[in-house]
């Protein structure tokens, strides 16, 4: 079995932007990874499981919002596999092939901490916008 190193080479990716358009951080999932849907969920927006990769949207979330967010994945129960069943055929071809293992709690430290640096900016900034590439 492959052990999830952090790198991504298709799937998800959305970054961290202050209100210049600056760069400060992200959070990459593998398409196969099940745990985006935690992060898009506690955003208030619709699941992407399944699809390649984000939209290329930008969008703003107030401090308050980001707060609700890192409440709500703060208990959440990670994935430890994929979701075989959900995924593209040709994924799920690559997944049965070579399956994947997912470290519970390397995917719950990852997405608090990505939580906890859009927290500093939009408490700085009032705001923070994301880009769902």
């Amino acid at each position: 079995m492959n052990k999830i190193t952090g790198s991504v080479v298709m799937g998800f990716f959305v970054e961290i932007q202050n209100s210049e358009g600056h760069a400060l951080g992200g959070v990459s999932y593998g398409v196969w990874n099940p745990n985006i849907k935690f992060l898009y969920e506690a955003l208030g927006l619709e699941n992407p499981y399944g699809e390649w990769s984000g939209n290329k949207e930008v969008i703003a979330f107030s401090h308050q919002d980001i707060m609700r967010a890192y409440k709500k994945v703060k208990n959440v129960d990670f994935f430890k596999q994929p979701e075989v069943s959900k995924l593209d055929p040709i994924v799920r071809l690559f997944e049965t092939a070579f399956p994947n293992q997912i470290d519970v709690e390397e995917e719950r430290v990852k997405l608090l901490r990505f939580f906890k640096t859009c927290i500093k900016v939009a408490k700085e900034e009032g705001k923070i916008s994301l880009y769902f590439g």
